[in-house]
């Protein structure tokens, strides 16, 4: 049981050196332990610190779904709140096995993603319901003591560790709000519900009527249908842990604009991912949506939407406004065998791999 190697992970994690999962993935190894979970919520009940190990991301959706931090729904979440800080709790000392018949939470994910059972302990960090579980498809009352002495082991130097993160993550948080806004001007952040975490004051007007955003049930959407769908697209590949660490995707929202010729103008959005870390009020961010408005589409506009180069961007143009390749390669004084080698270019960028696959794209933007 390397006590001292789990701690040195989290707080490797605390500090930006190493990620949460791998703390998290430790744990899992030591109790065999098919989930492991790290969860705080301030007095009001809201999330502040949520990571999770040894689920998917459909899961996730479902434990928000089903009450997951309602101790009325998930008996797991009381847990952090009533009983003694740093002592171990099982499944067995506070869930009935009718709870576990009628409680949707238990048999429509607990129970199909092989954490049935749990141990947990409660961490001592004030004014935070926080807890550590570690959860598996059989019983821990079968399993011995190994898993009780490890995670009051390691509770008191983790519950040390998340109230650092927690004081760093905050300035993280003011960081990350002013250098997006010295970029773009226009920041909002958002939970993995597509809830509102944060916005910036000059972008209220993005969900007035007319604008491209709008909030139903509680989440951020497009009201544009095909906008949605690129925004929803862009949102899932922002919180694919996998993918957290690649450039943001930018997407297109429409709105209307009687003032312009064609009215519609369009508002340029980069999604990306917010660095997982517990920190405050902002900790539960996972995604950035920053954006700037255009008015027609142009060279420009697709040089910032596709990463193209001014050359690529200028020949997207021509193929938008329906120029065969022989005809731009006159226009711009090269071969037609450099503007299909440039041409192949523009396919990798914008995901595509035809003309008229690329022109349907290009359109879509228009």
């Amino acid at each position: 049981m390397d006590v001292t190697g789990i701690v040195d992970q989290f707080r490797r994690a605390a500090f930006g050196m190493d990620v949460w999962q791998d703390g998290l993935r430790a744990v899992a190894n030591a109790t065999g332990a098919q989930v492991v979970h790290l969860s705080g919520l301030d007095p009001t009940g809201a999330p502040m610190v949520n990571l999770i190990h040894g689920v998917t991301l459909d899961m996730l959706d479902l434990f928000v779904r089903h009450g997951g931090f309602d101790p009325r729904r998930n008996p797991r979440a009381g847990v952090g709140g009533k009983w003694p800080s740093l002592r171990t709790v099982v499944d067995e000392d506070i869930v009935t096995e009718r709870d576990r018949d009628v409680l949707p939470i238990y048999g429509d994910l607990f129970v199909p993603a092989g954490a049935g059972r749990a141990a947990m302990n409660r961490l001592d960090i004030p004014q935070i319901r926080g807890l550590l579980a570690v959860m598996r498809p059989r019983s821990y009352a079968d399993g011995g003591c190994m898993e009780r002495r490890l995670l009051e082991a390691i509770t008191p130097a983790i519950s040390e560790i998340v109230m650092q993160a927690m004081q760093l993550g905050g300035q993280q948080d003011q960081m990350i709000r002013s250098t997006a806004e010295a970029l773009e001007r226009s920041v909002l952040l958002l939970d993995r519900t597509r809830r509102i975490v944060l916005m910036s004051q000059s972008i209220e007007h993005w969900f007035e009527q007319g604008g491209p955003l709008t909030v139903r049930g509680g989440e951020v959407l497009a009201r544009d249908p095909a906008s949605e769908a690129a925004l929803a697209t862009a949102i899932a590949s922002a919180r694919d842990p996998a993918r957290s660490l690649r450039p943001g995707r930018k997407v297109v929202l429409r709105m209307a604009a009687p003032h312009l010729a064609g009215g519609v103008e369009r508002l340029i959005v980069t999604v990306s991912a917010v660095p997982q870390r517990p920190s405050g009020p902002l900790g539960r961010a996972q995604v950035m949506i920053s954006g700037k408005r255009v008015a027609e589409p142009s060279a420009d506009v697709y040089s910032e939407l596709f990463d193209l180069t001014r050359a690529e961007a200028n020949i997207a143009v021509l193929l938008a406004q329906g120029h065969k390749l022989a005809a731009i390669a006159a226009l711009r004084g090269c071969s037609v065998l450099t503007v299909r080698t440039q041409l192949r270019t523009i396919f990798e960028k914008t995901d595509t791999n035809s003309q008229s696959a690329l022109v349907t794209r290009l359109h879509a933007v228009d």
